[in-house]
């Protein structure tokens, strides 16, 4: 009896890890590069309301070329040649959104967002994109979480002395 249970834990658990592992690697480009278009404010609604559709199509087509069964395994060659756009297109983007920005406090602003997302989504690219598509067995993927430790202690460091993400943590005695 409890080991028929464990054992339905352990199977719901392990098919879970294979589709959040999915979700995860297939998702974020999406969800950079859409952060990266809302937050430039540049393209109307309508037009982000179509992208949102037109971009999302990779996600599915990735689908096909995923092997889900005994366990996972992404095709990171395939995913890499639409994430690479995305994630390039979203740098780039966050790039000239501050480089255009003319209002100065606004300009320090964007600055700060600049400098705390940008290094880690590309370290992300390098690292879990770009040599998994080169070698899907490649373990340099696990350095990911060093790049959002950097970004973390900037953001910290950001919200606390100048405030930035409109947020502004104040420190009193």
């Amino acid at each position: 009896m409890m080991g028929d249970i464990f054992i339905s834990i352990s199977t719901f658990l392990f098919e879970e890890h294979i589709y959040f592992q999915f979700l995860g690697q297939v998702i974020s480009p999406y969800a950079i590069l859409m952060y990266a278009i809302v937050y430039s404010g540049t393209i109307k609604n309508e037009i982000k309301k179509g992208l949102s559709y037109i971009l999302a199509m990779p996600m599915v087509i990735t689908i096909f070329y995923t092997d889900f069964d005994p366990d996972i395994a992404i095709n990171f060659r395939m995913l890499l040649v639409w994430s690479a756009p995305f994630f390039l297109i979203a740098s780039g983007t966050m790039f000239r959104t501050w480089h255009r920005e003319i209002n100065i406090y606004r300009k320090k602003s964007k600055l700060r967002i600049l400098i705390v997302l940008v290094p880690a989504w590309l370290g992300i690219f390098l690292f879990n994109y770009i040599l998994r598509a080169i070698d899907p067995h490649t373990e340099l993927f696990r350095l990911v979480p060093l790049f959002f430790f950097i970004a973390f202690i900037f953001f910290i460091r950001y919200i606390i002395v100048t405030g930035a993400f409109g947020i502004k943590v104040q420190i009193e005695q």
